[in-house]
Order: C-alpha cells, then structure tokens, then sequence
C-alpha cells in the first residue's frame, strides 16, 4: 500500500502545480508583450516586408535592418532609430505614412505598432549585441593551448643514437630505430631491386617503368646507383604530373565552375587548366613551397597587373597561380543562384580548402561557434573570412564569367575586342545575305524532316530553330536539346538543290565572311581571384547565418597560432596601389613566416603530407586535422626534425622526397615478418604492432585510379605522353557510363578552350588521366570504379577499396580490352567494337 499512496501524492503534486502555474505562466507572458524583443518581435515582420530591399546585397540608400546596430547606423539618410523616439525615428516615420514598404502590401495596424513599442522601449537586444562584442575582445587562450604540440613553434631536438647503427642512412631511420628498439623490434629487410626500383617509378612518376628500364635495372641496390637513379625520375618532366595530383586533391582543384549536379550539363570553366599546368610547372622546377602558397594566395597583389602596358609571362603566371582560390564550387553563374547565401557559400568553401589544406585544421564549425575542442573562435574565423572579403564580397559580386580575366593587359584587351566589334558590324551584313541565300532551301528541307515528328510538336520545334538563341524560352531551348538532331539540316543537303547562280553567290559571301573571321585577334582566358571594389565592413554572423549578423570583425591572423601580445590585425597596404587591399598578401606571409607558430604548422603539415604519400599514411594519420580531435603523431620528434629540415632546405619539396626514398625505412620489404625466413625478431611484431605503426617493414599501398589507367595505356604502348594543355572531353552514354569523347569531339574542344592539339596525334584521346576533364561528381567511369574521389570541396587523403566491380571492369570494361587487346580476341574484339 505504502507505494500506492506515495505514487497518489507525486500525481497530486504534479496536477496542482500545473494547475496552478499555468495562469500565472499565462499572465507572465502577457506581461512580457509591453517589452519587446528584436529577434522574436521585430525582426519577422521587417524580414517579411523590408528584407528584399534592405538586407544584404547592397542594401538600398545603404540601410541595413538586419541588427538594432545597423539600423541605429542608418544609411545615406542618417540612423533609422532614435531610441526611446518612435515619432524621432526615420524607419517608423516611413511604415506609419505608408511609403515604406513600397507597394500595396502595407503593414497591419498591430504590425506597426509592435514596432512603435519596441523602439519606444529603447531597442532592446542593442545591449546584448555590443556585449557580444566586448566579450569578443577578451581572449580565452591558456597557455596549455598554446603549448599544445601543433601550435608551438618549431623546436626540433637532436638524431636520437641506435644499437643497429648499420641501418642507418639517413636520420629518419634512427627516430624510427629508436621507437622500435624501446619494442625490441627492428626493421625488416630490404626490398629485392627490382621491387624497390618499381616502387620509386610509381610514387615519383605515377607510371610503370618501361620494359627497357626494367631489364637495364641493376641487380642490387646499392646506395650510389639507387642514388643516381632517384636524381633522374626527379628531374624527369613527368615528376610534376604526378605530385600535382597529389596537390590539386588537396586543392579541389576541377576543370568545371558549379556544384556539378547533371551529368549531361557541364559548366566549364575556360582556362581553369591553366592552374593545373601551372601546378605541374611549379613541381617539376621545385619551386620552394613558401613562394609557391604566396602565389597561389596572392599572386595578383605581387605586380601592377591592372596598370601594365602588356602583361609578361611572370604576370600571366601569377594571376594563374590565383586559381587555387577558384577552386571552390560556385552556382551563381546560374542567375536563379545568384543569391546571398550561395555566394556566402562561395566565400565559406574558400576558407575551408586553405584551412585544411595549408594548416591542417577543421575551422568549418567556427563558422556558427567556437570550436568544442580546439582553441579556434568564430572570431577566428570571421578575421580569415574579412581577408578574402575584398575578393568575394558577397555585396559586390562578381558572377564566373565577368570575374574571369583576359591573358593580355586590360588596354591591349579592350582594343581587340573593340576591334573585333568593327569586324562584326562587317560580317553580320554578309550573314544575312548568306542567310538569304540559304533560306529557301532550308525551309523546304526543314518541313520534310518536320513530317516525321508527331503533329503536336512540329510547329513549337520549328518556331524555336527559328528563334535566335538569345531570345530562345527555356522551353524552346529544351525542345532543341532533346529534338534539336533530328531536324539538323546538313549543309551539303542545302548546297545540292541550289543552282549555279546560288552556289557562286553562296560561295564568294562565304570567301569574304572567312577573310573577315582570319582578320580577327583572340586572347585566352585567366580564372583569377583579384580584389573586386571597395573594402567593406565583415560582420561576424550568429550562427553563420548571414541574416542575423553580429559585430564588426577586422581581418586578421588565427590568435592560437599568433605570438601573445602579438596585434593580429591586417592593415589594408594597397598593394601596388592597384585596387588591391594586400590582406591576402599578408596572410601569405604570416603562413609562411619560418620563425613563427603558423610557418611551423604550414610546415609540419606539408611534411606528413610528403610522408603519407610515400607511405601510404602520414605521421599524423588525421592529415586533415592537427587538432585535438586528430589523431596524434606516431612519431614527434622525426615529424618535429624533418619539418625543420625542410625549411632549412630552403622549403623545397623534392629534397625531402629524396631524403625520406633513401632511408632504410623507406626500401623495406613489405612482407610479413613471418613470411620472411631469413629475418628473425624478438618478440613477434605483428604481436607488438600489428598495425605497422612503428614502421617495422613497408606498408601494402593501393594504386590509384589514374596510375591504373595510365599503366594500361603505357603497358599497351599507346600512352600520349604530351604534357600540358586544355582538359580531354568526357561524356555519358545513355548507360550512364562516361567514357572518352571521340578524336573529333576532343580536338574541337581543344580549339574552343584556346589551344589547338595536334590533329596528327592519333593517341590524343590516350592522354593522362590528369589531363582528363575534372568534374566533381561525374568523372571517367573506370576512374571511379577505383576510387577516383568525388570532390565535394578538396581532398587530403583518399579512400581505397576493394569491390567485385573492380575485377568485373579488368574483364569486361571496353577500354581494358581494346586498349589492352594485343592477341587475337583482342583485335577481334576491337575490329567488332570500331564497326558498331
């Protein structure tokens, strides 16, 4: 009975003080109505009828409603409130006469006077934000934050001293020696010759060696030969195609402009290649990694670009270098996105590739708040965002195409379009009259093809090929799309029903309409990233949210990684006095500052990147995240001491690449200890360490996607080895596999994208798959099947699989048995497969 009574009187006590609470919760509420509040009161009502005109995106007469403190700034008109003064204040003497909002949607009678109340009561929430400010102001760093391993600066300590000394080549083999040897464990055996020169030709040039190496290989390793034949594949052409890849991963680097959602529609982004070539240039000179990030971030504020009389080969190069920051997918070259939050979006997917790529750190979340886990403020991140704020500042936007730059000098520029203007005004006379010509034919040709397509259809489709392309409806031009080839009227059907007369005319219109086109001059096209307009104020939004934005925020360096007491703040240098504020010059030279917390990170990442490319894994294995959250280094102080040496060495990569090639390490076998007779280690490593992360023998690495087809190509002998140049066209079968355009359709594109291929290659379509165009979601089929990865934003590590589909592709895909058909089925097959 006792739980029967106490279970009476909790029911009891839960009803009464619900009933008892309610009314006064009730009446509590609509006490707290007389004092309004921004965001749940006003802020609805002026999203609803005054945001489309005085939000963001240039608001109108420069008033912003979004805040109480933008509001109390008021615009070109003086502040909008007058606190405690609704009679005072601009914004409700518009709303209570009725001229604001413009036309007959007016504001209700309780609406407005919701509003009177609230600025009457002074504004309330104005206190809240400039307390959000103050509190900005202070930092919260400890210095057991700062100390933390990825955020000191470098302080490498000294080659730690090893029993099995007769190891040791390099210094690299003594910091894992000595891990080891605290397991009593060593390092495996050498790799056989053979084995170890292949391994080089695949991590360096990202190709087999060819059969006439491989015999001439020598039958031992020794460090002079294997020495010299490392010096060759790094001087090799071919060296920088394959740590481009490595890089332009890390870049999200495409050859395309948008999100890439239709596999059947391709935004192009004319002479995006251009930053690919210039990558691969970048790493076959070995250019040092400190030069390389300040282009790439800042190239276009290194010269006076906009004043030059004509722009030499170090401007064009600059202004590609740029490109790195076009990586980011950008819809507003679709008018329907070109919205505030897809251009926010632009700016947000920018700061993320430099993050994880040049520092290694997840700042995503700091987007909406400070970071759970690391020492990154959403001031953090608001100060990296007002750097490239002048760039792609959402309220001056420039659309891809306006943003894209011409190769020549801006004066040089305007004279051949306006001479090409003139061209036009001669040649559109003689279209016409071509036209003229033509026309008859035409339509007679026209209707007959018409017939055979249903009656409902034949007069929209006819209305729309008639229809000049800029003046073309959506409809129309879907119509064309889908139906558009089955009413294509060759012109040899029109030439064979003119007469003499017609064809001589027809003819000499042609000769002269040719002549004209030969007079006119081109220019390439540069996907650059350059100032755009005047420098405006950055606000740190609540939440990200663009709408709700907060307080003022100076560009400036993340506080974790600047020195305490150190003024993180970037003053706009006008570099070159070309428009250009020099923050992102700045921020290239504080990431690259040797002596400083940031170079030291810029370097320890760039470092285990090296590492994980050679190895398959980095020393962080979280490539991507130095933070907390991340995994920690296997190895610190090897990751301490190479990241020194490497700047040391002048930043330049391929020194450590040959530093890391020739350790004992690196030219162990990849066996299994067990499976290796001669070798003998106490205790059992695959016991003490069975996910090799000491390093005791080689790691098994995949190959990727692209050394897979490439390797095909090569082993077959029908590899382009041609370097450089304007993407190979893809396109998609009505399977859905996306394969290689013809010969033809690959030429043309080659022509349209501003550089002609050799017609008389006839391995053209066999280029490198680097070459191949890059999409974001719909890349070469066999490529995927491998896990090409879907580049969503940029890449630092890819995943690897092992699938049925894989096998099933090396012995049906279309490509493996042509290409690699050299017997009989083989040419049957390709005999078979031309002829249908």
């Amino acid at each position: 009975m006792d739980w029967q009574v106490t279970t009476s009187r909790v029911l009891f006590f839960v009803l009464s003080t619900f009933l008892f609470t309610v009314p006064s919760t009730l009446s509590t509420a609509g006490q707290s109505r007389s004092v309004l509040q921004f965001e749940k009161d006003v802020l609805p009502i002026l999203e609803t009828a005054c945001f489309q005109c005085h939000a963001t995106e240039t608001p109108m007469g420069g008033l912003d409603l979004r805040t109480p403190p933008l509001i109390l700034r008021g615009g070109t008109s003086g502040p909008a409130m007058v606190a405690h003064s609704a009679e005072s204040s601009f914004l409700f003497q518009k709303i209570q006469d009725g001229s604001m909002p413009p036309g007959p949607a007016k504001l209700s009678d309780e609406q407005i006077d919701i509003i009177r109340r609230w600025i009457v009561a002074g504004g309330a929430s104005m206190e809240a934000y400039q307390k959000v400010d103050t509190e900005q102001q202070v930092s919260s760093l400890t210095e057991e934050d700062r100390q933390f391993w990825a955020f000191r600066e470098l302080s490498p300590g000294p080659v730690p001293t090893v029993q099995n000394s007769a190891r040791i080549r390099t210094p690299i083999d003594a910091f894992i020696l000595s891990e080891l040897e605290k397991k009593e464990l060593e390092l495996s055996p050498e790799a056989p010759a053979a084995t170890l020169f292949r391994r080089a030709y695949f991590d360096l040039i990202g190709l087999p060696p060819p059969s006439a190496v491989v015999n001439g290989f020598p039958e031992d390793s020794s460090d002079t030969s294997y020495e010299n034949f490392l010096d060759q594949l790094l001087a090799s052409s071919h060296f920088g195609e394959r740590w481009a890849r490595h890089w332009l991963d890390e870049a999200g680097y495409v050859d395309t402009i948008g999100g890439d959602n239709d596999a059947t529609i391709t935004y192009f982004g004319p002479g995006k290649w251009k930053y690919r070539d210039y990558v691969i240039h970048s790493f076959n000179k070995d250019k040092p990694y400190d030069r390389f990030l300040i282009e790439q971030l800042a190239g276009d504020e290194l010269v006076d670009w906009r004043s030059a009389e004509n722009f030499t080969p170090e401007i064009k190069n600059l202004l590609v270098a740029t490109g790195f920051l076009r990586s980011a997918a950008d819809d507003t070259t679709q008018y329907e996105l070109n919205t505030a939050d897809i251009r926010y979006s632009v700016l947000h997917r920018t700061i993320e590739t430099v993050s994880t790529n040049l520092l290694g750190l997840t700042m995503g979340c700091t987007m909406c708040h400070n970071h759970k886990y690391d020492p990154l403020t959403q001031r953090d991140y608001y100060s990296m965002a007002a750097i490239f704020m002048p760039a792609y500042n959402p309220n001056q936007w420039l659309q891809p195409e306006p943003r894209t730059l011409a190769d020549v000098a801006l004066k040089v520029r305007d004279q051949i379009d306006e001479s090409n203007i003139q061209l036009n005004r001669k040649i559109d006379p003689l279209q016409r009259k071509l036209a003229t010509v033509h026309r008859p034919h035409y339509l007679k040709l026209l209707e007959e093809k018409l017939t055979e397509l249903p009656k409902n259809l034949r007069g929209d489709l006819k209305t729309a090929v008639q229809t000049p392309e800029e003046e073309q409806t959506a409809i129309q031009k879907y119509l064309i799309d889908k139906l558009g080839s089955l009413i294509n009227v060759p012109k040899k059907d029109i030439q064979a029903l003119m007469n003499d007369a017609e064809k001589q005319r027809s003819s000499d219109l042609e000769k002269a309409v040719s002549q004209l086109e030969k007079s006119k001059k081109s220019y390439g096209l540069i996907q650059a990233v350059y100032d755009t307009g005047s420098q405006t104020v950055t606000h740190l939004l609540r939440r990200g949210n663009y709408l709700t934005p907060g307080p003022e925020v100076a560009p400036g360096f993340i506080e974790v990684l600047s020195n305490k007491g150190q003024d993180r703040t970037i003053k706009d240098a006008h570099a070159h006095t070309n428009n250009s504020s020099g923050r992102r010059l700045a921020l290239a030279r504080w990431l690259t500052n040797k002596n400083s917390r940031s170079g030291a990170l810029v370097a320890r990442v760039r470092t285990n990147r090296i590492w994980q490319r050679l190895f398959g894994e980095g020393i962080v294995a979280t490539s991507d995240n130095f933070g907390r959250n991340g995994a920690p280094p296997t190895h610190p102080k090897l990751l301490e001491w190479l990241s020194a040496e490497f700047i040391r060495g002048g930043w330049r990569i391929k020194p450590v690449i040959k530093l890391i090639m020739m350790s004992s390490v690196y030219r162990q076998t990849s066996y299994s200890i067990e499976r290796d007779e001669k070798f003998h280690s106490t205790p059992d490593p695959l016991q003490v360490d069975p996910g090799n992360k000491l390093l005791w023998k080689m790691r098994l690495r995949r190959l990727e996607s692209e050394i897979i087809r490439d390797a095909i190509l090569q082993t077959s002998g029908s590899l382009d080895m041609a370097i450089g140049g304007p993407p190979v066209q893809l396109r998609v079968e009505d399977s859905g596999e996306v394969v290689v355009s013809t010969e033809d359709e690959v030429l043309l594109a080659g022509m349209v994208q501003g550089e002609k291929f050799k017609a008389s290659n006839p391995k053209i379509r066999n280029r490198r798959s680097i070459y191949l165009l890059a999409r974001r979601n719909y890349n070469l089929s066999i490529l995927s099947v491998f896990d090409q990865p879907v580049m969503s934003t940029n890449i630092t590590r890819r995943n690897h699989s092992a699938v049925v589909l894989q096998s099933l592709t090396m012995l049906n895909n279309k490509f493996i048995l042509i290409t690699g058909g050299t017997g009989s089925f083989g040419k049957k097959y390709l005999s078979n497969y031309v002829e249908n």
